[in-house]
């Protein structure tokens, strides 16, 4: 990556039919960021034909006024939505004889299993050659012939999504016992591999409950699906100037990975940039996609160490914390990867209605946005680490049949060892090489077989010195912390307890103490002085404050049997917003039909261009009820309707007027300023601010010390003393437009669940 360039990709979901000038308006703000590339997605809530002229009308007004506005690569998402591999289906419906091929075993009577063949219907066949050059020709052939002038300069790369071999879920129905991914000629290749039949070694295996013919099978698998697919695109790409990254689906335990890959370490070194797929965005060991981040380690070192892609975020929260997103930065680093692609940031949130299971955005909808600038400033740092040499302190065999790798890989990691991964047949120099043998572990040098990890590490581990080792400040060693370490002697930490710590690094006979906050990360390289205190910090007193609100404050009308009830302490002024898209809503208040027609300017961009805004209605003290005309999918993460005013709201939907106190903000997004004048004792330092989270800027006397987006929030402030007017202005995130309830229901599905906005959290610390 160009030292110019901004490791951030937004992954541009474009929805809609947009215009230039609205494509120019977002690449425009992107550019004001400091966001130097940019992805072109198609994804659900596109109203033009995917790659149709339209379409790629708007895809080549994006890469002139990018490359207008000096932005340094474009990247092209090569399908609509997921998975990649069939131009949204046009593969399939130019020859039916490219979809998807499985062999199905099933049992005609009790203890008999036979064979069928059954093709899928929404999968291309990525085993054929010819399945393959057809989604070559219809997606990255028609980009060539329109945008191939930009091809290797400011166009970088294709970005494949989730190919899968095993894509044929209609099978998975229990009318068959097992459905295997197949291509013509495997059953040949069984037999000159392993001398025996694939289906009696199937039947055999089914006979006496194992899967020995697994192994080899999935070896043949993963061959083929690397020369047909992954090899293939990439060497198109690389004769015109072009790489192929992405990612590979379910990569995080080897039983999925290998029936959706064969095996994904084979698969994925045939991508040109190797990238991998981490949207859940947990920070805790026993949560960490270790097996994720080590298949895309083991590639991009196939490649020479030159850096990797990583799609991250896209499950949520809506809500995240940008310090959340910067210890993920650095995790990618340590496993070699320095492009960080934000997903999902979408133009406007049209695909919400039929991606109604989760969403996160990193885009304009976050008040937040324009700490975009400090976030890459983040990303920037945490991409130097990522093509240092990595120490290894132990191999880890790959094998082609399921292993419970990824158990292994999160005691490795609260072990403080840092690890490879290998294919079965490939040597190392690492000092010991681990497998999953028969329930347990066998270490290879040695030769010894341990019927646990905890044997392992107490009869083994434990007897070599470490290099460098992060301890308690009782010289214990410290668990919950990622520790990777480097061939010069440097050091990353990332903490994975989700609370304060106080540590100590000891490296080169040195014993360097240093802090961890919740989601902090600690750097150390051979001959930095270790951390110094800041000196006296003046705390920002908890009350005191005007705040004042920057946009309207708003409360999602939570429906229940079509209705809304909600109560004014005192009469009021609102705005009622209702839903333009999808299945527009219509709407009774008090039993009077509203007229809502006027564009909406109370929400955030993204979401404003669904909705339409009432004029003012002034409503009296006590009850009043929304009513739905008409039956309306009020949709997780697009709601039907809202209010909007300045008022003061709690969860249970009473409201009053805002009192510049900073209290009913439950509903709000936007900027929240706070001001007071304050007498900063001399020899003061910094200031700190408690900010719950929120990105924040500090003003004194009207100048600017700058944002920050991670603690500590603290601001260095030498010489300044005596009387200070301060503001302090804190952005919040987009994730309290959802409220709670319809997360909470009985029927909301478990990803709704986990992944809701924490609403029921406090905004503000600050008061009035």
């Amino acid at each position: 990556m160009a030292e110019t360039e901004n490791p951030l990709i937004p992954m541009a979901a474009i929805t809609g039919a947009p215009s230039r000038e609205f494509l120019y308006e977002r690449l425009k703000n992107w550019r004001s960021c400091g966001v130097t590339q940019f992805m072109i997605y198609a994804r659900s809530g596109l109203k033009l034909e995917y790659m149709s002229d339209s379409w790629l009308d708007r895809c080549e007004w994006i890469c002139e006024d990018a490359q207008a506005l000096g932005f340094t690569s474009i990247w092209i998402y090569d399908e609509r939505n997921w998975p990649s591999g069939t131009c949204n289906g046009e593969v399939l419906r130019q020859n039916s004889d490219y979809a998807i091929r499985a062999l199905c075993v099933f049992t005609p009577r009790p203890g008999q299993y036979d064979f069928e063949f059954r093709r899928g219907a929404r999968m291309a066949d990525l085993f054929n050659p010819a399945a393959v050059d057809t989604f070559i020709r219809l997606t990255h052939g028609r980009y060539e012939k329109r945008l191939g002038r930009f091809f290797g300069n400011l166009i970088k790369g294709f970005f494949t999504d989730e190919p899968d071999i095993a894509y044929f879920y209609e099978l998975y129905d229990g009318e068959y016992v097992k459905v295997l991914p197949y291509y013509e000629g495997v059953e040949e290749e069984y037999r000159k591999l392993t001398g025996g039949d694939l289906r009696d070694d199937i039947r055999r295996g089914l006979a006496v409950g194992t899967d020995f013919w697994q192994g080899p099978y999935n070896r043949l698998l993963a061959k083929r699906f690397k020369s047909s697919f992954s090899e293939r695109i990439s060497r198109w790409c690389a004769e015109r100037g072009v790489v192929l990254t992405g990612h590979l689906m379910h990569e995080s335990s080897t039983n999925l990975a290998l029936n959706r890959n064969g095996h994904t370490l084979e698969v994925l070194s045939g991508f040109s940039m190797p990238g991998i797929d981490d949207i859940r965005t947990f920070l805790c060991n026993d949560q960490m996609e270790y097996l994720t981040y080590s298949t895309g380690m083991y590639a991009i070192e196939k490649h020479g160490n030159r850096g990797g892609l990583a799609e991250l975020f896209a499950l949520g929260p809506c809500d995240m914390p940008l310090e959340w997103m910067v210890s993920h930065f650095f995790f990618c680093a340590a496993f070699g990867i320095d492009h960080y692609v934000l997903a999902v940031s979408q133009t406007e949130m049209r695909g919400n209605a039929e991606k109604s299971e989760y969403f996160n955005v990193v885009s304009e909808a976050q008040p937040y946005f324009e700490a975009v600038c400090e976030l890459g400033d983040c990303a920037r740092e945490a991409a130097t680490w990522a093509r240092k040499e990595r120490d290894c302190d132990v191999a880890v065999r790959y094998p082609y049949e399921p292993q419970p790798l990824t158990d292994l890989l999160r005691h490795l990691a609260d072990a403080q060892l840092n690890w490879r991964l290998l294919l079965p047949e490939e040597t190392t120099d690492a000092p010991w090489i681990l497998a999953c043998e028969e329930g347990g572990l066998r270490e290879e040098r040695s030769g010894k077989f341990f019927h646990d990890f905890g044997m392992l590490d107490q009869q083994l581990l434990r007897e070599s010195p470490r290099k460098t080792e992060v301890c308690e400040e009782d010289g214990a060693r410290a668990h919950g912390i990622f520790l990777r370490t480097f061939r010069d002697c440097s050091a990353l930490v990332i903490n994975l307890s989700g609370r304060d710590r106080n540590l100590c690094l000891k490296t080169q006979g040195k014993s360097i103490p240093f802090h961890l906050y919740p989601a902090g990360v600690f750097t150390w390289k051979s001959g930095m002085k270790a951390e110094n205190d800041l000196g006296p910090v003046f705390e920002l007193p908890q009350n005191g404050w005007e705040i004042i609100l920057t946009s309207p404050n708003l409360l999602r009308a939570e429906f229940d049997d079509d209705t809304f009830d909600f109560a004014l302490s005192e009469e009021l002024q609102l705005r009622l917003l209702l839903r333009d898209y999808g299945n527009p809503v219509e709407i009774l208040l008090d039993g009077e039909k509203i007229e809502v027609l006027n564009s909406c300017c109370s929400l955030v961009q993204g979401f404003r261009e669904l909705y339409k805004e009432s004029v003012d209605i002034r409503l009296s003290q006590g009850q009043h009820r929304l009513t739905l005309c008409r039956k309306t999918v009020d949709y997780p993460y697009l709601p039907a309707a809202f209010l909007a005013g300045d008022f003061a709201a709690e969860s249970g939907g009473i409201l009053s007027r805002y009192r510049n106190d900073g209290i009913g903000l439950y509903g709000y997004v936007g900027k929240i300023v706070l001001r007071q004048e304050l007498e900063i004792p001399a020899g003061t330092a910094a200031i700190h601010a408690k900010t719950l989270g929120l990105a924040a800027e500090l003003a004194l006397n009207g100048k600017s010390l700058g944002r920050r987006i991670c603690d500590p929030f603290c601001w260095k402030i030498p010489g300044t003393a005596g009387k200070i007017q301060v503001k302090l202005t804190l952005f919040t995130s987009c994730g309290r437009l959802f409220g709670e309830k319809i997360f909470l229901t009985p029927d909301a599905s478990e990803c709704l669940k986990e992944f809701r906005p924490m609403n029921n959290k406090p905004l503000l610390f600050y008061r009035k």
